[in-house]
This record gives C-alpha cells, structure tokens and sequence, in this order.
C-alpha cells in the first residue's frame, strides 16, 4: 500500500498534477460549489454572473460536488486542488484495504506482488479530478462485490452496502459494476453452499441503498423549486444514452455519428428538427435514448459487428499483459473454478468478482469509450483478476501453509 500511496503524497506535498489528466472546467465546476455555498448560494450551483446554473452541466456525477457543498458548510472554507487529492487517494487507500481484508493468503500475495508495480492509477492520471479514481473503484468495486457474500455479520453487509452507495455517487459506472459482480458471486456462493445466507446478504447491501437514495434526491428536489437557478432540466447524474450515441463514433460508422460535443446536440437537433439542448439535460437523454433505439432497429448487425470488431484491438491494448495476459486469465480463471468449486468459497467468490468487473469495464472499453482515461481500469481489473485466480489455484493445490501464520 505504501508504494502505491506515496507517489500521491509526493503530489500532494507539491500541490503538482499533471494537466493533462484532469479536465479543468470540471475540477473547477466542483472547488465553485464550495465557494458558492459560502455566499449562501443554491444546492450544488455555480455562479454565472448574477445568476446560478446547476453543477450538473459540468459534472456529471455529483459526489465530489456534494463533498465540496458540505466541506464548505462545515469548515467556512472551500476545498482545494489538494484537498480533492487527498480525497482519491483516501478512495485508493479503502480500495486495496478491503481487497487485501477479504482475500485469502495465497491470492492476498500475488494481488499485493501485482499491485507492486502496477500503478493504480497511471502517474498521468494522478490529479483533483475524480475520474482519476477509476482504477480504485475498479479494485474497490472487487473487493465490495466478494466481502458481502462472505462476511460474518449484517451490520458488516450494510455498512458495505453504504459503501456501494458512496462508489455510485463518485463514479455511478463503478458502482453499477459492482453491483453486477455482487450478484453474480452471491448467486454462485448460494448455489455452491445450498444456503441463502449470500443472497440475504447481498439483498441487505443493495437494499439499504435505498433509502440512502431517497435522502439524496430530496435536496435536490428542493433546489428544482430555486427560482435563482437559470435552467432545472438536469439529470443530477451521469447520462446513459448520450454516452452510447458518443461510444458509436469512435469507430467509423455508417452513420456518420462523432463522439464529441457539440456534435451529439447537433445531431439530435438536426435529426428530430428540434433546437438543440445540452447534453446534460433530460431532454438530451431522452432524444439520445430514442436515437440510439432507433439506429440499433434499423441495422443490429451493423451494431454487433461494429463492437464485436474492437474487442481484439481493445484487449491488446488495454489488458494486462495484452492479448495473452486475456488468453491466460482465461485459463488460470477456469482452473481456479474448477478446484475450487467444492472447497471453501471465499477465493473463489473474490476471483469471480474481479472477472464480473473486468468484463464490465472491457463492456465500458469496448461500447462506450476507448480512451486512455476510461480504459486503463481494464488493465487493472483484469491484472487482480489474473492474481486472484492464480492465488485461488495455488491455494488448493498447496494450502495457506506458512502464509496462514
């Protein structure tokens, strides 16, 4: 932990980042909440001139702008660059924690020998913006999905199902990843033990996110009635099918469909004839969501060849140790599954949620965004993966031995 922590530390110290991995008016947007909060400001808003717009036009995922609101609230001070900082590496810090908590020895030191040298995340991507907390959620996300079908206690699931709650409010992909991989080693957990106790846990920590959502929306409701706001048409959230229409334009496509703003407002203007809106908005979401729908009727084999035909370029590039580093998960993923099957679960649910996870971000890769800063987490998740399920197989052919003491 300590050699993926202190290169963050260093930064920190030095109030350095590098640029390029930060998208300024975002990092911005979220220190502004704060400030604007100070001046007794609306929920979560930036000051245009006399006037207020929602934070949501420029973040799409509203964590860190709640956190700056809070910060600012309760300290009389808004955040900075190196505060932001500190809070992903607070989020770097609890991911390889729990991982290292919940796995087994064995898998516990080829993960710990990976992540070694295996930067979580890459130096470029190092800075305030939250995006440079994907490769952290990736292993968060891993570590969340095994503990709950595995820990000893309810109160343990639905602290964990908070935990969930908090990744959907960072980074909403992640938590949805998760989530997917929480159900998948629960189920299997269950029907490897014939009990329910996995699925009751999982039920608990998706449950209890519930009210935890509801909590969240209401001060958002209440700034929808602020007649200081400009415009109220926001999703409060990261868009779905805006994120689809601009994952179809990375690739060259018969639709000629390009996956930058403004283009995507244009296209949806120019193809309904309607005045074009920003992407952030519902109205947005809604003309993308019919598009997309559109377009897949109109040529679904278009669409299928279209992702299927990134999926070998993509997993060169962006999986550990590339195309053979797929071909040996694959491998040592199956092996670990089929000695473990009957023996005791908790390795074999840990390597199973790091698959669920890899999966989902070769998904994310692959359909929605192929860039550095999207993909890397695959070349994380899918190295855990290849650790983890090479522990397991270690672990049942030589038993924990002198790493249980």
């Amino acid at each position: 932990m300590a050699l993926q922590a202190w290169p963050h530390l260093a930064d920190i110290e030095a109030d350095r980042y590098t640029h390029g991995g930060a998208w300024e008016p975002r990092v911005k947007a979220i220190l502004d909440v704060g400030r604007v909060a100070l001046l007794d400001g609306p929920y979560l808003s930036l000051r245009i001139d006399r006037r207020f717009e929602p934070v949501d036009r420029r973040v799409n995922d509203l964590g860190y702008s709640v956190l700056s609101y809070v910060w600012a609230r309760l300290v009389r001070q808004p955040p900075n660059r190196q505060d932001l900082m500190r809070v992903n590496l607070l989020v770097l810090l609890c991911a390889m924690a729990l991982l290292f908590v919940v796995a087994s020895p064995w898998p516990r030191l080829l993960s710990a020998a990976l992540l070694c040298f295996l930067p979580i995340p890459l130096p470029f991507f190092r800075s305030p913006d939250p995006l440079a907390t994907h490769g952290s959620l990736a292993v968060l996300g891993i570590a969340l999905a095994a503990a709950v079908p595995t820990v000893a206690s309810w109160p343990v699931s639905l602290g964990l199902g908070v935990v969930l709650f908090l990744v959907h409010k960072i980074r909403s992909a992640y938590a949805l990843y998760a989530a997917a991989g929480l159900i998948a080693a629960a189920s299997v957990e269950a029907y490897r033990t014939r009990t329910r106790r996995p699925l009751l846990r999982m039920l608990a920590a998706l449950v209890i996110c519930l009210p935890l959502e509801a909590a969240w929306q209401a001060p958002l409701a209440r700034r929808s009635q602020d007649p200081r706001l400009i415009d109220q048409d926001t999703l409060g959230t990261h868009p779905i099918y805006i994120a689809l229409l601009e994952g179809i334009g990375f690739s060259d496509n018969p639709w000629g469909i390009k996956p930058w703003d403004p283009w995507i407002a244009t296209y949806l203007s120019e193809r309904y004839g309607l005045e074009p809106v920003d992407v952030g908005s519902a109205e947005s979401e809604r003309r993308a969501r019919q598009a997309y729908f559109e377009l897949f009727r109109e040529a679904p084999f278009r669409f299928i060849a279209l992702y299927a035909g990134r999926v070998p370029t993509f997993a060169s590039q962006h999986f550990f140790l590339g195309t053979p580093g797929a071909l040996l998960l694959l491998v040592a993923a199956g092996g670990a599954f089929a000695a473990c099957w009957r023996c005791s679960g908790r390795g074999s649910v840990l390597a199973l949620a790091a698959l669920a996870m890899t999966s989902c971000v070769l998904f994310q890769t692959v359909v929605l965004d192929p860039r550095p800063l999207y993909a890397y987490p695959l070349r994380i998740a899918s190295g855990v993966a290849l650790a983890l399920s090479l522990g397991v197989w270690l672990e049942h052919r030589l038993g924990h031995g002198p790493l249980a003491r």
